[in-house]
């Protein structure tokens, strides 16, 4: 059983990889930047904003978007999880 979840992890941490060098399977196909108002509440993309201090179409100014990033955060985890069941399976004390 452990085993398996051991093989599980090393799926997920193929799909993630995969989703990493693609770009596409989770997103919504634009890397551009995403550009924060706070005043409108809204995020807009790269080409709405303009000037050089990025104003919303609104006029006011806006920050860029600041998001976790969850590919490194999910290959540490897949890797921790398979290198800690590898040894705990190789050591004998799990069978």
């Amino acid at each position: 059983m452990f085993t398996g979840a051991i093989v599980g992890a090393a799926i997920v941490l193929l799909l993630v990889l995969c989703e990493g060098a693609s770009g596409f399977l989770w997103q919504d196909s634009a890397t551009r930047a995403r550009f924060y108002c706070p005043s409108c509440d809204l995020r807009y993309a790269r080409f709405e904003v303009h000037g050089l201090v990025h104003v919303c179409p609104f006029g006011h100014p806006t920050t860029v978007a600041d998001r976790f990033r969850w590919i490194p955060a999910l290959i540490t985890a897949c890797v921790t999880f398979m290198v800690c069941g590898a040894i705990v399976v190789g050591t004998g004390v799990l069978r």
